[in-house]
């Protein structure tokens, strides 16, 4: 599976809210969970994450992000919504 590092944007469909406050929660290709933080409101969304940090886990590995700047180099998030 490709590697997604921290300060990268991807781009993700957010499929529901996530368990703490204002989160929203989104899923790659290939089944990796992607945590956003202050999107809740944009669920049924695809948007542009720009990644904070990737976590070990169980089932794998989560990502851990937060919404892009309109702007953030939309040219750079690769396709990796589900």
């Amino acid at each position: 599976r490709p590697a997604v590092l921290p300060g990268e944007a991807i781009r993700v469909e957010l499929s529901r809210v996530g368990k703490e406050a204002g989160q929203a929660v989104g899923y790659l290709d290939d089944g990796t969970m992607v945590v956003v933080a202050d999107a809740s409101a944009r669920v049924g969304t695809i948007v542009d994450v720009l990644v904070n940090r990737v976590v070990p886990s169980s089932g794998g590995r989560m990502i851990f992000g937060k919404l892009a700047e309109p702007g953030a180099a939309p040219a750079q998030a690769e396709e990796r919504h589900a």
